[in-house]
């Protein structure tokens, strides 16, 4: 159980220094059924108004009384149309609270993570999983707001998962239409503790969420290896502009995860459409030593939509696959099935996508009764 503490929080390099308290209490939620209690809206716009235009929404969920996670990407999101950190609050369903977000605390666009701090205190937060192993996990849910409109509950099966140094991946039964707004959500264990925060979602069920060990060191030991204590709450644009330039000088000095973020075309990081040519070399350099970026870089070879981009799709895909990345290996069956850049081949498209389907991809199961 989390214990109180209090952190000194000082910008690495700077003549300035941030001073901020930062408290987790002693009494945090201890149950899964009470743990939605913990989980808000964050949102640019009001509660009632219509979702239109520029405004945007994610999940956050309390780790002290007026403390939240959420994702980079998410908070990056939220004041990338000019709309100012005094917009953002929080809204809970149930409830008519509404909690104007203060400040960002800290930022790590490498992990896509962010702190806030609110006005008002909140009386239920969540504890973090300290020293969790998935091995030992079971009954793990997803909460979140998807689509914005109601908060959801989504269990993991136990027995089929992928982890790598970053990430935890898992496929949940819900089959959403749209997972845009459940961004942000904690990953639960039965006890309602965080193990994990939901980073991104592909096929509509599988989702990737970021390891609580990255979270606890957003929280006790950010450095500017990891992050930005940001100089001026108050100014969100501000420090997510400092975050991005930041991560741009790691892809620079060739750090694998940064040339990922900033290769990575449809990243949170990724402002350089216009240098399309320096993000794919970044996002190739990434994939000599990342399954995940070598599963990036095959899709952007496969959205060619041509045999040539194929060839090139599959063989990332099978490098990434081999690596023992469920999403690659649920297309590389996929490609082998149909034929797509290779000879087809029914015992390979079966080999992986039992793989695949064991690593938590649910769309696995369709291809596999087709066969």
């Amino acid at each position: 159980m989390p214990f109180a503490i209090l952190v000194l929080l000082v910008i690495a390099g700077s003549s300035s220094s941030l001073q901020a308290e930062i408290r987790l209490g002693d009494h945090p939620i201890s149950s899964l059924e009470d743990a939605h209690l913990a989980v808000w809206k964050i949102q640019n716009f009001g509660p009632g108004e219509p979702f239109a235009g520029k405004a945007r929404r994610g999940t956050a969920f309390a780790v002290a009384p007026d403390l939240f996670l959420t994702n980079y990407h998410v908070l990056d999101d939220l004041v990338y149309f000019d709309q100012p950190l005094s917009s953002l609050h929080l809204t809970q369903e149930g409830t008519r609270e509404t909690l104007r977000v203060d400040g960002v605390l800290v930022l790590s666009g490498l992990y896509d993570v962010a702190l806030v701090r609110t006005t008002t205190r909140v009386g239920h937060y969540l504890g973090l999983a300290r020293n969790f192993t998935l091995q030992r996990a079971h009954n793990l849910s997803h909460v979140g707001y998807p689509a914005g409109k109601r908060l959801i509950v989504s269990q993991i099966p136990d027995t089929r998962h992928y982890e790598d140094s970053l990430h935890y991946g898992f496929g949940v039964r819900s089959h959403l239409e749209d997972f845009y707004g459940g961004s942000g959500g904690p990953v639960l264990d039965s006890r309602g503790r965080v193990v994990g925060m939901l980073s991104f979602s592909a096929g509509g069920n599988y989702i990737v969420a970021v390891k609580v060990r990255h979270l606890e060191e957003l929280i006790f030991d950010t450095t500017e290896k990891d992050g930005l204590l940001c100089p001026v709450p108050q100014d969100a644009s501000l420090c997510l502009e400092m975050e991005r330039r930041f991560v741009e000088r790691r892809a620079q000095e060739s750090d694998p995860l940064a040339l990922l973020r900033t290769g990575n075309p449809k990243s949170f990081i990724n402002d350089s459409e216009a240098e399309w040519d320096l993000s794919l070399d970044r996002l190739r350099k990434a994939a000599e030593d990342m399954p995940k970026a070598q599963y990036l870089l095959g899709n952007v070879y496969y959205k060619r939509g041509n045999r040539e981009g194929d060839k090139l799709a599959i063989v990332e895909y099978r490098n990434a696959a081999r690596s023992g990345y469920p999403l690659a290996q649920y297309l590389l069956a996929f490609m082998h099935w149909h034929g797509h850049g290779t000879t087809r081949n029914e015992n390979l498209a079966k080999e992986w996508a039992q793989r695949a389907w064991e690593g938590g991809v649910l769309l696995a199961e369709e291809l596999l009764s087709e066969m």
